[in-house]
């Protein structure tokens, strides 16, 4: 029985195609079935014959069925090949090639112990992921789902839904209350307009930040993308690590013994060199006086305005 592939594409005249992704008002084939390309109507879309009538499937209906060529089974070999010749005539001269290789051994001085590369004894653990590293995969993710809902040529893998459809995305940031939605669109490809079919969406997917977790608006967006497309989120994402220390930009919350426990604010200077005790201080909007604190006696809410540049990657090594 032949075995196909199925690639998302524009399909070829001759070609066979298999329905993926049949429209609300088509009723003359299902999901499932398959049909040999008639002809080429633009733009993706073909004719096929179904019971003797024409019919038009559109490119985000179907899956090219490219055939898988099947292994050519080689005949059995009438005469003994190579290494099993070899094989007997080792067996078959074993003490000569014994002597021979003694005689090698000490002419180059001694036999050779060591394996000219050394097997590691042990596997070098993956590196772990720095928070810098997991925000520039989340948005990176959240950059290539987008392209792939407005896309031709690529489908979804894993969504159940959204597989084989166009699609657009609204996000909706809430800082204060540490959320993130994303609001998922079916859109028609077929007219570049990209419009929407429904004022509604399609799908919607939440993103709650832990109370004891920093917030952060790329992995929110990332989470609530993956949520309202049916895919699996990373662990990457749920259990990103947390910042080191404070940074310039970062939303913070004091919880030293001070006047400015509670008090919620950004920092605006790392170890300023006016204080004496820089190297262990930081400055925050919202604190009293200068608004000068110990490092320490703050804890990181939220790093959504922070820089993490390729200096801090660094460090954080």
């Amino acid at each position: 029985m032949a075995k196909y592939n199925e690639v998302k594409r524009k399909a070829c005249v001759g070609e066979r195609i298999k329905i993926v992704n049949r429209i609300d008002n088509e009723h003359r084939y299902e999901n499932g079935d398959e049909f040999m390309v008639m002809a080429d109507w633009g733009a993706g879309d073909v004719r096929v014959d179904v019971a003797g009538d024409a019919a038009c499937v559109f490119l985000r209906e179907y899956v090219v069925l490219e055939p898988v060529p099947e292994a050519t089974p080689q005949p059995a070999a009438s005469v003994p090949q190579l290494p099993e010749l070899f094989a007997q005539f080792l067996r078959d001269n074993s003490a000569a090639v014994r002597a021979y290789l003694d005689a090698v051994d000490q002419q180059a001085g001694g036999p050779v112990t060591e394996p000219i590369v050394k097997p590691a004894e042990t596997i070098a653990a993956a590196k772990p992921l720095t928070r810098a590293d997991v925000l520039a995969q989340a948005s990176a993710d959240v950059a290539e789902l987008l392209r792939i809902g407005r896309s031709d040529d690529d489908m979804l893998s894993g969504s159940k839904h959204f597989r084989a459809r166009w699609y657009d995305v609204d996000f909706v940031v809430n800082r204060e209350k540490r959320t993130v939605v994303a609001l998922v669109y079916e859109i028609n490809g077929l007219s570049r307009t990209f419009a929407r079919y429904r004022s509604k969406p399609d799908a919607k997917g939440i993103a709650r930040c832990a109370p004891d977790d920093v917030f952060h608006t790329d992995i929110g967006r990332a989470i609530a993308l993956r949520r309202a497309l049916g895919l699996v989120v990373p662990i990457a994402y749920t259990q990103a690590p947390k910042p080191e220390e404070p940074r310039v930009g970062a939303k913070v919350r004091g919880v030293g013994d001070d006047n400015d426990f509670g008090v919620i604010g950004t920092v605006t200077e790392m170890r300023p060199v006016d204080y004496l005790d820089a190297d262990n201080g930081l400055i925050v909007d919202t604190f009293s006086g200068s608004g000068w604190n110990y490092i320490r006696d703050v804890a990181v809410i939220d790093d959504t305005d922070v820089v993490y540049d390729v200096d801090y990657a660094k460090e954080a090594e």
